[in-house]
């Protein structure tokens, strides 16, 4: 098992490169734009990632313990897999996010980007994965806990740490971006579908008005 839980920085000099290469790896590209993850049924569900990357031959996952986004995600219902209260949660957090909040905390841990949690059916696609990890034995117990279970107080220490992660932040600023150019685009996609129903309408009101007074015409004529 590993060292006892520490909230303490990473010192790794691989850490940014092998984040690197886990995001660029899981994620689909098309003319240098992220567009995607693949889902868990298109890709190796047994390919995972080992932190740190020194032991990534090395490391026996033995009595590793498993936690899946969902576990912590307060977008979640405890129906969903959701583990922590609705207020210690995060709204949606991901494999990778976990992954940078532990190695904060300095614990090994196993990602497997494609694995997919069978109470959250939505999971196969929509932010698959889920992090083995090597729960220290020793925790620290915040005054007033309602547990001593380790891997929940990791878990509660985990939806602490990742809102504030910048990797995280960057993220969501960014998602953020891509939605409103897409509502953007929608609006005007929507704006020129109206704009051709109103011309079509206008040109279907401007020929029955036609069809109309040559029909009075002809009436006229016939009088």
């Amino acid at each position: 098992m590993g060292a006892p839980f520490q909230a303490v920085k990473c010192s790794n000099s691989l850490s940014f490169l092998y984040l690197t290469i886990k995001y660029e790896l899981i994620t689909k590209y098309k003319d240098g734009k992220e567009v995607g993850r693949p889902s868990t049924g298109q890709a190796d569900r047994k390919y995972q990632v080992i932190w740190p990357i020194q032991e990534t031959f090395s490391m026996d996952l033995t009595g590793f313990q498993i936690i899946y986004p969902s576990y912590i995600d307060s977008n979640k219902t405890v129906k969903m897999g959701r583990r922590l209260s609705k207020e210690e949660s995060v709204p949606t957090p991901t494999v990778t996010d976990i992954s940078y909040a532990l190695q904060k905390l300095s614990v090994r841990h196993a990602v497997q980007p494609y694995k997919g949690y069978s109470r959250d059916v939505s999971c196969q696609w929509d932010n698959p994965g889920r992090v083995l990890v090597d729960v220290p034995t020793t925790m620290i117990v915040p005054e007033g806990a309602t547990t001593e279970n380790p891997k929940k107080l990791l878990m509660k220490e985990l939806a602490n740490i990742i809102p504030d992660l910048p990797y995280r932040i960057e993220r969501l600023k960014r998602e953020a971006e891509e939605e409103k150019v897409k509502q953007e685009e929608q609006k005007k996609l929507q704006a020129a579908a109206n704009s051709s129903a109103q011309a079509a309408a206008a040109k279907k009101n401007a020929s029955k008005a036609a069809t109309s007074n040559k029909k009075k015409n002809k009436g006229k004529k016939k009088k």
